[in-house]
C-alpha cells in the first residue's frame, strides 16, 4: 500500500510538471506572437528622433503602441492600455492592432480615425484608453486626439519645464459610451522639445530599484 501510494505521487507530481511546462511553452508563444504584433523598426524621419520601450508584468498584457506612415508621408503614433489582464486582454489588444493599421489606412483626419475606432469597439464590449498623435514633419506639428489615456508630456527646449500637454477636450475611453466626440487639437513644435507618451505600467510603479 505504501509502495502504491508513493508511485501515485510520483505520478500526479510528474502529470502536473508536464502541464505547467505546456503552460509556460504556451504562454511564451503568447508573448512571442504579441511582440511580433509591436514595432520592429522606428520612422525615419529627419530632424526627428524615436525611442520606445515595452514590457509586460506577466508573459503578455494589454498595452499597445505604434508607427504608421501615412500616405501623405505624416507619422501616426499610437499608445493605448486595454482594460483587463493576461490573455484576454492581450487578444482585445491584438484586435486593436488590426484595427488601428485599417483606419489609418482607410481615414487621413485623426478625430474621424478615433470614431471610427471608437464605434468599433462600442460594439465589441471592450474598454480601451487610447492616445493618437499625428506628426506632421514639414509643418512642425503634433495632433493629439485622446480618448481616456493620459495625456502625452512635453519637455520645452526653451523653459525645460515638463508638463501634460494642455488638452481642452479629452474623451472617453474607447468602447465606453457609443455618442461619444472626439476632438483634434493641434501644438507647435520647436526645435529641442521632447513628448514621452506611456500607459500606466509608468504610473503604476513603485521602488527605486523598479
Amino acid at each position: 500500500a505504501h509502495v502504491l501510494h508513493y508511485s501515485l505521487g510520483r505520478q500526479r507530481a510528474h502529470l502536473e510538471q508536464l502541464a505547467t511546462e505546456r503552460r509556460h511553452r504556451q504562454a511564451e508563444m503568447a508573448r512571442e506572437v504579441q511582440l511580433r504584433m509591436l514595432p520592429q523598426f522606428r520612422p525615419e524621419v529627419p530632424g526627428y528622433d524615436f525611442r520606445d520601450y515595452y514590457k509586460a508584468a506577466g508573459h503578455v498584457g494589454g498595452d499597445y503602441f505604434s508607427y504608421w506612415k501615412l500616405p501623405d508621408q505624416r507619422i501616426a503614433i499610437s499608445i493605448a492600455d486595454v482594460c483587463g489582464k493576461g490573455i484576454s486582454a492581450a487578444l482585445t489588444m491584438a484586435e486593436l492592432c488590426s484595427e488601428v493599421r485599417h483606419c489609418l489606412e482607410t481615414t487621413l483626419s485623426a478625430d474621424m480615425m478615433m470614431s471610427r475606432l471608437h464605434r468599433h469597439f462600442c460594439e465589441r464590449n471592450s474598454f480601451i484608453t487610447f492616445t493618437l498623435c499625428i506628426l506632421d514633419q514639414f509643418e512642425h506639428t503634433l495632433t493629439v486626439v485622446n480618448a481616456g489615456h493620459m495625456p502625452p508630456l512635453r519637455r520645452a527646449m526653451a523653459s525645460e519645464c515638463v508638463e501634460s500637454l494642455p488638452l481642452l477636450s479629452c474623451g472617453l475611453p474607447l468602447g465606453v459610451q457609443s455618442d461619444e466626440v472626439y476632438a483634434a487639437e493641434v501644438f507647435d513644435i520647436k526645435p529641442g522639445d521632447l513628448f514621452l507618451m506611456c500607459t500606466d505600467g509608468i504610473t503604476e510603479m513603485f521602488g527605486a530599484s523598479k
